[in-house]
């Protein structure tokens, strides 16, 4: 194996931009999920479950805890 010594500016000098979707099948379905969650003045652990029937796994990542730090 050959050892090469390299600057940043030869590594910063290579790289190319990369044209990729933020937003994968399984982000699209979370998105759609929680867009399709009907306005209501309160929700009851049944309305839960129907999200979780309609989609378990769109529904277990759109329920997982926000981020305490980025509270608003």
């Amino acid at each position: 194996m050959q050892i090469l010594e390299q600057q940043i500016e030869d590594i910063t000098r290579s790289l190319t931009t990369l044209e990729a979707p933020w937003q994968d099948e399984h982000a699209a379905k979370v998105i759609a999920l929680i867009q399709g969650i009907p306005v209501k003045a309160a929700y009851a652990n049944d309305d839960v479950a129907a999200l979780f029937d309609q989609n378990f796994d769109a529904a277990f990542t759109a329920s997982l805890p926000f981020p305490r730090h980025l509270e608003g």
